[in-house]
């Protein structure tokens, strides 16, 4: 196996926990520590299930069309966060009994909303760490 093909194994393993374990340190901050196990964990379920079914296909796709670049990683990450919350909270509120309990669905699309944020900057930092193992080669790129 060589030395790049490693770096990307060991990126796919450990970029996605990195926005955990903030996760994990803030919710930490605030609340106790069985609270702040239970969303690390639960984002990191998440985080590791989009970074396998989503980010290794997306990967090889940039990988294909010679793109290396920080920013591509980092923004096609953030719009993977995106996609989780689009994909996890959108289609439920809108195709839910939107004519009986509104209630409801404003509230799954208030979640949503306040998730977006976090969202997109843990996808954002989760490939930004994964481009700092597997991609860079020395240096910077923008």
């Amino acid at each position: 196996m060589s030395a790049s093909a490693l770096r990307v194994m060991i990126g796919f393993l450990l970029a996605p926990g990195v926005p955990a374990l903030i996760i994990y340190v803030v919710t930490l901050l605030s609340n106790t520590r069985g609270e702040a196990t239970w969303s690390a964990q639960i984002f990191a379920a998440v985080a590791y299930l989009l970074a396998f079914v989503v980010g290794v296909p997306v990967y090889f796709y940039l990988q294909r069309r010679g793109i290396n670049s920080f920013t591509a990683y980092a923004a096609l990450g953030a719009a993977i966060g995106l996609l989780c919350i689009v994909l996890g909270f959108v289609p439920y509120a809108l195709l839910g009994d939107w004519t009986t309990n509104h209630d409801e669905a404003f509230t799954l699309l208030k979640t949503a909303a306040a998730l977006a944020v976090p969202a997109i900057i843990s996808g954002g930092v989760g490939s930004a760490v994964f481009w700092l193992i597997a991609i860079r080669s020395g240096r910077l790129s923008a």
